[in-house]
């Protein structure tokens, strides 16, 4: 979803249809979208829109379209900025997502909406696949900013470390 008229959204929020959107992708058309969509580019990227409806939302990365990071991503749909953090305040603020709704779209939300029967998938709890990430810092107490500058240290998949730095 990255353009959607305010009546469609509207119409969606009745259908019990989850909207997958890849964030990652607003940094870069910015400038695309003002350019061609002149006024129709203030429904793009309708994020904030989407959870004031109550629209399931399940973030991607569109990888290999473009980086599998989660972390910028989630600073695309918080900030809504470049990647030169212009422009100031954020692209159509008012759309900004906060960050742990922006967090559970990349994370929990997937698996809460579209249950494997019996999968041990999800959530951090004994006897379910540990697929985790350890970063240096705290994203939710840093400024918003800086979350695209949060590094991961280790990655575990279904309960083995596969990368530590």
């Amino acid at each position: 979803m990255q353009t959607c008229q305010p009546a469609d959204l509207a119409r969606l929020a009745g259908l019990n249809v989850v909207a997958s959107v890849q964030p990652i992708h607003l940094p870069s058309d910015i400038t695309a979208a003002d350019n061609s969509l002149g006024e129709r580019a203030r429904h793009t990227y309708s994020f904030r829109s989407m959870k004031n409806l109550s629209i399931p939302m399940v973030f991607g990365s569109d990888a290999p379209v473009e980086l599998p990071d989660v972390l910028i991503g989630i600073h695309a749909a918080v900030n809504r900025t470049r990647r030169d953090h212009t422009p100031h305040g954020g692209w159509q603020p008012e759309e900004k997502l906060a960050l742990t709704p922006a967090f559970e779209s990349f994370t929990s939300s997937a698996h809460q909406l579209f249950p494997l029967n019996g999968a041990a998938l999800g959530k951090l709890a004994p006897g379910f696949l540990a697929d985790l990430i350890v970063v240096d810092r705290d994203p939710f107490a840093a400024p918003s900013n800086p979350i695209k500058d949060v590094q991961v240290m280790k990655t575990m998949v279904d309960g083995h470390w596969v990368l530590q730095k």
